[in-house]
């Protein structure tokens, strides 16, 4: 109130609105435990119909800790990925063939290899993170990625293989940070931006 106070009494051929500050949610709303299908810690399949999935820490009392292989394959109506901390495992093919997935945040708590194929043909991805502990990009991860938006954010400081084709076809931009990581990545994605 104070700042609108002194801005419209020096302002006078403006017009001064008055805009009440929210804080934003920090809490994304997991979606129904119940949608999805599991074996022991490992989140195998996905039956419901929302979009955009913020995957759950637990379910029926079992601490979940991996998306198997080909678990959402050929999901072509999810829109955005949310992994929370505590996932360390993401295996192959996990989002192969989702061709209407935007975007993806995957916890620092992944560790080890991107498996095969995880990404492939995901054609409108525009925003992934990798994160820190990942040690290696496996075949074809991010193949015919072809959004020319996609920004792949390389966070990791652990990588230390990435497959000759894990960025085939892949137009967008890589961020790395690091002389090390834009020599490594750099060699395998010779499409795609990396800056």
């Amino acid at each position: 109130q104070e700042m609108y106070d002194l801005i419209s009494a020096n302002a006078s051929s403006a017009n001064v609105v008055l805009v009440e500050a929210t804080e934003p949610s920090s809490e994304l709303t997991t979606t129904d435990p119940s949608f999805f299908t599991v074996q022991t810690s490992m989140i195998t399949g996905y039956t419901g119909s929302e979009t955009d999935i913020v995957f759950p820490t637990e379910i029926n009392g079992v601490t979940m800790t991996e998306i198997g292989g080909s678990a959402f394959r050929n999901n072509t109506a999810i829109t955005s990925v949310v992994i929370p901390e505590g996932y360390d495992n993401l295996s192959g093919q996990a989002f192969r063939g989702c061709t209407s997935l935007r975007k993806v945040t995957l916890p620092n708590t992944l560790a080890g290899s991107m498996g095969t194929y995880v990404f492939r043909d995901c054609s409108a991805l525009e925003s992934i993170n990798i994160p820190e502990k990942i040690t290696s990009i496996g075949s074809a991860a991010f193949r015919d990625c072809t959004n020319a938006d996609l920004v792949i954010d390389i966070q990791s400081t652990s990588l230390t293989s990435v497959s000759s084709s894990a960025f085939t076809n892949v137009v967008g931009t890589i961020k790395v940070y690091s002389q090390e990581m834009y020599d490594l990545i750099s060699a395998n994605a010779s499409s795609a931006n990396v800056v």
